[in-house]
């Protein structure tokens, strides 16, 4: 169930995105996937033609109320070690 909180302050003044411009954004992010997507991707911009519309709707709404859910607001961060150097012990 998504509960709705964290009211985003002067989300009144925020422009509502339109459905070919959620379309190109969609479209232009890359298709790889995180663990803790609802729906990979790939799967997404197969199937956009059909899901373009509620997406839109869900982006407007949230925007127009000023509410995000919190199940969206989650990240899953894979920290990656560009040193290799570090990883000797002296």
């Amino acid at each position: 169930m998504l509960t709705l909180h964290n009211k985003i302050p002067n989300s009144n003044r925020l422009n509502q995105p339109q459905l070919l411009k959620v379309r190109k954004i969609i479209m232009s992010s890359p298709s790889k996937s995180c663990d803790i997507d609802p729906l990979p991707t790939i799967l997404l911009k197969a199937c956009l033609d059909v899901l373009i519309r509620p997406i839109t709707y869900i982006i407007n709404a949230s925007l127009r109320s000023g509410l995000f859910p919190e199940d969206f607001k989650r990240v899953h961060v894979n920290p990656v070690l560009k040193k290799t150097t570090l990883l000797r012990k002296n």
